[in-house]
């Protein structure tokens, strides 16, 4: 190698071509490394970078030891002062830490092996794969279990209010890290099983076979959490600043639901000047052409001098099949119930598919017909009432 200029960079960074599980792979890497004159520094890796002093060509070889502890960014990863002594007394010496795994060098040719027997390997090697697994535990719950459990609006309902962009990158960054851990578990499972049969590490593993594909990986993967983050901050901003809601006085087009007008048509109708009210907001989704959340506050006067006033809100869907309509009808309906104040009601005859009455908060309605759902909820506070039969049924003759 040239000789070091002045001004010339100390120090490189380079992407490993493979994960820290892989023990015959890093080996191998670091080891012709240091034949091209990168020397792995006590620095180690930062951000999955590894930092390496630019020096001569070395024949070094490079070891990597189980961790029996659990090691993060924020914990000790030097190995215990006793261990690191006899393996000094063996000729080698700690230089970094590298997922679990110490990573141990040598200069020496004579230095004996750190583990001359597979099956004792196999064993330190056991204990990181059982972490591992109980990682991959902790990832499903919280990735899968979690939200199935804690979503009162429902999954199929979260994920049209999300949009499909976001959805799509939520579905991608969750698929990719299980696809991460899991493979991080059956290669460990799969190590230990040859070193527990006896079988020697490969030492001189050749590391180019995956490099790319890890390589790439490890730079899309923080580039779609990136992306994810901004779609939802996105959404989330949109959603605080009411973006995406129209003031039903500028929206033109036609309902495909009863609102309170429909409720008493020979009355005369106004709007309630009510903060957030008198809104809708209308969407598309690739399963659902048609999304809708109407937000109404009016009043009626009758022509006897009396008064319908309330507020009546509708989330409507248009599926693309009825059977996604009538996973969101029993979502409507299991969030209801879980907020623990649920009331059934009994229901008139109804042109419906499905028909679920209830008091929540307010009285409501959850009609399925077809591929089209909604959820009604109507409070009144006129000097006049419409008993819950009768705007139930006006409802429901709406969905054509």
């Amino acid at each position: 190698m040239p000789e070091q200029k002045a001004g010339e960079p100390r120090y490189a960074y380079r992407l490993p071509p493979c994960p820290a599980y892989d023990v015959e792979g890093t080996e191998s890497w670091l080891s012709e490394m240091a034949k091209k004159g990168f020397v792995l520094t006590r620095d180690g890796f930062f951000a999955g970078f590894g930092i390496f002093e630019i020096t001569e060509p070395q024949p070094l070889r490079y070891r990597l030891e189980a961790s029996e502890k659990q090691l993060s960014a924020f914990s000790e990863a030097c190995p215990p002062g006793e261990a690191e002594e006899l393996y000094a007394s063996f000729g080698w010496h700690y230089v970094a830490a590298r997922g679990q795994f110490r990573i141990y060098c040598t200069d020496s040719d004579a230095a004996r092996e750190l583990n001359s027997d597979p099956r004792v390997q196999a064993i330190a090697l056991g204990m990181v794969r059982k972490r591992e697994a109980g990682n991959l535990a902790m990832t499903l719950f919280w990735l899968l279990a979690y939200p199935l459990l804690s979503l009162r609006s429902g999954i199929v309902r979260t994920a049209f209010a999300l949009g499909t962009p976001l959805v799509f990158l939520l579905f991608a960054v969750i698929a990719w890290s299980l696809v991460r851990s899991i493979r991080k578990v059956v290669h460990l499972h799969r190590l230990s099983k040859s070193l527990s049969e006896g079988n020697p590490l490969d030492h001189g593993k050749d590391w180019r076979a995956h490099a790319f594909g890890y390589r790439a990986g490890k730079l899309l993967y923080p580039l779609l959490w990136l992306a994810l983050i901004f779609c939802f901050l996105s959404a989330w901003s949109a959603d605080i600043r009411g973006t995406n809601k129209i003031p039903l006085a500028k929206y033109n087009a036609a309902l495909p639901f009863a609102t309170i007008a429909d409720f008493a048509p020979e009355g005369y109708y106004s709007q309630s000047e009510i903060s957030n009210s008198n809104t809708v907001t209308a969407a598309s989704r690739l399963l659902a052409p048609a999304v809708i959340e109407y937000r109404e506050n009016a009043h009626v006067a009758l022509q006897d001098g009396a008064v319908l006033s309330g507020g009546l809100d509708v989330d409507y869907y248009e599926t693309a099949s009825p059977l996604l309509a009538r996973i969101i009808a029993y979502e409507f309906q299991r969030g209801a119930k879980r907020a623990g104040h649920y009331t059934e009601y009994e229901l008139p005859p109804l042109d419906a598919d499905y028909a679920a009455g209830y008091m929540e908060y307010f009285p409501t309605i959850v009609l399925q017909k077809g591929c089209r759902v909604l959820r009604a909820t109507f409070f009144q506070t006129g000097t006049s009432t419409i008993p819950y039969e009768d705007w139930v049924k006006i409802v429901a003759d709406s969905l054509i």
